[in-house]
This record gives C-alpha cells, structure tokens and sequence, in this order.
C-alpha cells in the first residue's frame, strides 16, 4: 500500500501504519478480532468518501464518472488480508473462462483465446456466433444478499463470512463535491471501487452465472470431442460463444 495513499475520513494515511508496521499490526488483530466478536465495526471504519473520476465523454454527464471510494486505512488493511487469503484458492474457485483478477490469467490469455477459436471454425469451414455483453455499473449493482449467499457456497469459511458481512454493517458514504462532503448517505448494494477485495467479490458472485452457462455446453462450440466452449469473461465484459443457429445448433 502506497505511503502517500488519500487516507479515509480518520485523517490517516498508510505511511503512518508504516512508521511500525509490525506493532500496528498486532494493534488492528486485536481491533477486528474484536469487532468481530461485537458484530460492527468503528464509526468511522463504516463511513467511505466517494470521489468522483472523470472516464470519457461529456463531463456534464454524470454517467461518465467513476465513483472511487476512500475508505480509511485500516479497513483496507483487512480487505488486503482477505484477498491475500485466497490468492492460492480463487483459480480452484473461478472457472478457467474467467480471464482477469487472478494469478496466470491476464487480458491476453482472452484475446488468444477468441483468436484461436475464430482460427479453428475458419479452418473448418463452419460458422459460429460471438455475442459481446458489458454489465453496466456491475460494482453498483451488486446485491449484498446474494453475494453473501454465495461465500458458503464456494466453500468461505465462517470467519471470512463474518468479516465480509462486517464491512458492509451500518456503513455509510459522503460525496466529495468541491471539497467538501455532502450528508451521510446509506447504501443498500453494490461493492466499493478502489476496496482491494471488490473485484474478488464480484468475481466469486458472478461465477454463478458462468456455471449456469457452462453447464448448458449445447448451443456451444465443440473445440474437442470432449471439450465445448460457451463464453468468456474478462470481470464484467462477458462473451457467449454459439455455434452457427442455421445448423439448429443453438
């Protein structure tokens, strides 16, 4: 974590966690272990600042921001320990379709991928279909229900169930417009941009929607006699590969 990182609304940034690491760290094991035993973190622990990041396009068009939270430094902490826990565990997890987020998988593996296929069916002489789908605002729109719902499923144990469900108890957030915050504002979905665990979240909560389409291997494409092809993904960009519909295929 970067030194001179924007601290969260305690006014702490890392560089002074960093002054003594290891005794800080014995310092928030007992904190979170015993916010855990409570049920809710600090005040200021639930509160985040949302910035907002200009992407492309009109700049009068609230569409084109992204919404970049700043959390303090402590519960980035936590959020970079559990990731860091199932670094080794998520490529069991996460199916090998999914192509970013993870160690050995990269933006490449998913261009050659794609370039191979379109080589294969050309070689045959068949034709196939490519749908390219991009989940709009797929950070904001996670529902904390279901992806609670899916951590036991893949096997999360009860400590790191309760640890993701703590980050996201009586939280709030405050727009930073103009340098100054707006009033509390309570959320009731979606994942922080900018939470070192966010993008494992929402890749253990969209997983289930890639098992609904690789067990459904019919309409896809045969690379092998035992091995069909039926979509990527690439985070929240999704490609559903078919074979040609004017052979009934799919």
């Amino acid at each position: 974590m970067r030194g001179h990182s924007s601290p969260g609304v305690d006014g702490l940034p890392a560089a002074f966690y960093q002054l003594a690491p290891s005794v800080f760290g014995e310092c928030l094991q007992i904190v979170f272990d015993h916010q855990l035993r409570r049920g809710s973190l600090l005040r200021s622990q639930c509160s985040s600042a949302i910035t907002l990041v200009y992407k492309k396009g009109s700049r009068v068009d609230p569409g084109n921001y992204s919404p970049i939270a700043i959390t303090c430094v402590d519960v980035k902490v936590l959020s970079k320990v559990l990731a860091y826990r199932l670094q080794e565990m998520l490529p069991k997890l996460i199916h090998e379709d999914q192509k970013v987020f993870l160690r050995g998988r990269s933006i490449h593996h998913y261009i050659r991928y794609m370039s191979d296929v379109q080589d294969l069916i050309t070689h045959r002489d068949e034709e196939a279909n490519a749908t390219f789908h991009d989940f709009e605002k797929a950070y904001n729109g996670m529902d904390w229900s279901y992806m609670f719902a899916v951590l036991p499923k893949m096997n999360c144990g009860a400590v790191f169930i309760q640890s993701t469900k703590l980050q996201y108890t009586n939280t709030n957030v405050s727009l930073s417009l103009n340098g100054t915050l707006s009033p509390k504002i309570t959320p009731y979905r979606g994942v922080k941009q900018g939470d070192p665990l966010s993008a494992v979240r929402f890749l253990m909560t969209i997983e289930s929607l890639g098992n609904l389409l690789w067990r459904n291997i019919g309409p896809g494409i045969c690379i092998t006699p035992t091995d069909t092809t039926t979509s990527l993904f690439f985070a929240d960009e999704s490609t559903l590969l078919s074979s040609s519909l004017s052979r009934g295929s799919a």
